[in-house]
């Protein structure tokens, strides 16, 4: 690290401590004074300017936050000394513009919430009368909104950009309600007037609501991101009416039959209603939407706010008695809940500004959007009954349970369209998750017959039935055999069917699906497959690739008939089947085509070292095991005449006659050119040299009936030793027999 250079890092030191230092010239010219701590000493290096490099998270960024005035930096002496570099934290995160917002210790906000709840008892239960009374319950109701609104603001300073407009227009609604408050103690303390609705101060208060209103309105704008427009907007309609019909019985009726109200006290409380009404519908509409930008706890929070404030609107409508004690009575206890409640949104918006809120939001919005319906349909319930139970009932209340009704109606036949699309979606998906797991499993199969095994056994999983098949196409195209079966007797297998005028055929040849309730009904359906399955319900589905039939892959054995959506799933299982079958025949191919010589038929190199390699190994076990190895005589010599066509027509004709006389048990391969192996399990010597004789007279009469004469075929014969080495050894020896016998059929003796 270049000593000339300032550099400054905010991370954790290797001892494990949280360190923020600036390494200027200053540090390391202290650093390197020649003091030498003693192990484990701390020293103070005095820093000029001492600055804070960090990474922001919100948004993420780098920032420099630098103090006024020099402070001094204790570290870990040997750290201070060594000059390595601190690596960076993730414990900090601030806005970069604004200064950090600064946690309270534990014991200050304990201090705070005591002496808060003491202010409340002295105000509900203390001993205040009069005057003092009258006073103390004015500074309550302006110190509550003043706090209310300096959480705000410090949530509207800390968070990022585009979530703080709505923050700062709350702060700037509770200032104003403070300022109000302020304004109408003022009113009644110098001019001696009684405390009323009328006043400027508490009309100015009133001013709350549309600043409120329009913050949250900013606030469900703020973010883009996805939005339930239409389910939000009828949560929000629905919430409107049940507020209005709950408002209207329970304040505007009482409101209005109060005697000797004046006109300006009574557009006083009516506004107040109406303006908690509507911060009510939008603080609901920010618990709800998830793109608000207040979620979380801080949405629900308002939420509670915008409630407690229309319920003291609602106690000052009631009880007008109780209203005449001045600010602080017990009318005022929800006001002041509302205004704790909105203090706590802003703390707790503050604190999350750095914190994934996103599964918070998720959760409190799914559980808000789960208690609209039933609450508000038993709100209708209780209001209705209350109506019911009364001799006359206002206009008002009629058509605000009716307009109740029609959204609740409405609201309810979005549910249940919402539970069809989300059952049908989780039908789409559970059917993908299956038809992945047969894709997992298929893949896992390379051979016919266990591939088709697996489809069958899976088309019975997925359609609940008892039992299923696959029926392929035969070569000719003519018919259909059925191959594999599950839950279904074994002597079906094999039986055939032809393409036209059975069951499968039909969908063979049209490609479609098809099902039927009662086979017994069913023309198409052959004879000799009613017996297994009955009467009940079955469907079949085409087994195609690119195209091309292959089969039909059927389900039967059911207790309910299939729908629409079962066969889609059958469909779509049949075209993976289809793709697996196709698969696993052309991976058949092409081990046979590795393992096969593709001019005579048999066995090539490959597949007889490996089997010889296994027919060893069961020979020192004591199993017998004899190796014959042929050759042409004068194949040459023919090839060479005849030309390459004859001598390939010589080798497919001994071929042939190689795996005729060759048990099943044994095998017979083509070891290079002219020279063929046969291994013999469970044989001697003597059976082996009968073998020999009779492909050699078997050879030459298929020769005779070509007319080609001049060759003859030589064998040599080894029979397995335990002094063997390895089963090239026991070739070996065949070969070495058999020049030995070709040597002595070219002596004139022989």
């Amino acid at each position: 690290m270049d000593p000339s250079a300032g550099e400054c890092w905010c991370g954790r030191a290797a001892s494990g401590a949280d360190v923020s230092h600036c390494t200027t010239r200053s540090v390391h010219r202290q650093a390197s004074s020649g003091h030498t701590p003693r192990p484990g000493g701390r020293r103070a290096l005095r820093i000029r300017r001492p600055c804070v490099n960090f990474w922001t998270t919100s948004p993420p960024r780098r920032a420099r936050l630098c103090p006024p005035r020099p402070a001094s930096l204790f570290l870990p002496a040997q750290e201070a000394m060594s000059g390595d570099r601190y690596q960076p934290s993730t414990a900090i995160a601030v806005n970069s513009k604004r200064r950090p917002w600064i946690r309270l210790p534990p014991r200050a906000r304990a201090g705070i919430l005591v002496a808060a709840a003491a202010a409340l008892v002295i105000l509900v239960l203390g001993p205040l009368r009069g005057s003092v009374r009258h006073g103390y319950g004015h500074l309550i109701m302006i110190v509550a909104p003043a706090i209310a609104a300096a959480a705000c603001f410090n949530a509207g300073r800390v968070l990022p950009a585009q979530r703080r407009a709505g923050w700062r227009w709350f702060a700037g609604a509770a200032a104003v309600a403070a300022l109000g408050q302020l304004l109408a103690a003022a009113g009644e303390v110098a001019l001696r007037t009684a405390h009323s609705y009328a006043s400027a101060g508490q009309l100015f208060a009133l001013l709350f609501y549309p600043l409120f209103c329009v913050g949250a309105a900013i606030a469900l704008r703020a973010t883009g991101g996805p939005r339930r427009g239409a389910e939000v907007t009828l949560d929000g309609a629905l919430i409107a009416a049940a507020g209005a019909a709950l408002m209207i019985r329970l304040g505007l009726e009482p409101l209005l039959a109060r005697p000797g109200l004046g006109t300006a006290e009574l557009y006083g409380l009516l506004a107040g209603l109406l303006g908690s009404l509507a911060a009510l519908c939008l603080a609901a509409l920010s618990v709800l939407d998830q793109a608000s930008s207040v979620s979380g706890r801080a949405a629900a929070a308002l939420l509670g706010a915008a409630a407690a404030f229309g319920l003291g609107h609602v106690l000052h409508a009631v009880w007008p008695a109780v209203n005449g004690e001045g600010p602080g009575g017990p009318n005022d206890l929800p006001l002041l809940g509302g205004w704790a409640l909105l203090t706590y949104a802003g703390v707790i918006s503050a604190s999350e500004a750095s914190q994934r809120t996103a599964q918070v939001a998720k959760r409190v919005a799914r559980r808000g959007r789960q208690a609209v319906l039933p609450a508000a349909a038993l709100l209708l319930g209780v209001l209705g009954l209350d109506a019911a139970l009364r001799s006359a009932v206002s206009v008002d209340r009629g058509f605000s349970l009716a307009v109740l009704g029609a959204l609740l109606a409405v609201r309810s036949a979005y549910a249940l369209r919402a539970v069809e699309r989300q059952t049908e979606e989780y039908r789409r998906l559970s059917h993908t998750r299956a038809l992945v797991e047969v894709s997992h499993a298929l893949a896992c199969s390379t051979e016919l017959d266990r591939t088709l095994q697996l489809v069958a056994h899976w088309a019975a999983r997925l359609l609940n039935a008892r039992g299923a098949g696959i029926e392929l196409l035969t070569e000719d195209g003519e018919s259909l055999e059925l191959r594999a079966a599950y839950g279904l007797p074994p002597h079906v297998l094999g039986i055939l069917y032809p393409v036209e005028g059975s069951f499968t055929g039909w969908v063979v040849r049209h490609g479609r699906t098809r099902a039927t309730i009662d086979p017994s009904q069913e023309p198409l359906i052959q004879p000799e497959s009613r017996d297994f399955l009955g009467n009940t319900p079955v469907a079949a589905a085409p087994l195609l690739y690119r195209g091309r039939p292959l089969g039909a892959l059927f389900a039967c054995a059911r207790e309910r008939p299939f729908d629409e959506n079962e066969l889609e799933l059958l469909r779509a299982l049949a075209d993976q089947a289809a793709i697996a079958i196709e698969n696993a025949r052309l991976f058949e191919q092409v081990r046979t085509l590795s393992l096969t010589d593709p001019l005579t038929g048999l066995a090539n190199r490959r597949q007889l070292e490996r089997e010889l390699a296994r027919e060893f190994a069961a020979a020192r076990r004591g199993r017998k095991l004899v190796a014959v190895v042929f050759d042409l005589d004068n194949f040459k010599k023919y090839n060479d005449g005849h030309g390459h066509l004859a001598g390939d027509e010589v080798l497919r004709i001994f071929g042939s006659v190689l795996a005729q006389e060759t048990r099943a048990m044994n095998m017979a391969a083509r070891y290079g050119g002219d020279e063929f192996v046969a291994l013999l399990s469970d044989s001697t010597r003597e059976r082996a040299m009968v073998f020999i004789e009779r492909v050699r007279e078997r050879f030459h009469e298929r020769l005779a009936e070509l007319g080609r004469t001049g060759i003859t075929a030589s064998a040599g014969v080894a029979e397995y030793h335990p002094s063997m080495p390895d089963p090239h050894a026991l070739i070996a020896a065949a070969d070495q027999a058999l020049y030995q016998a070709k040597a002595a059929r070219e002596q004139p003796q022989a």
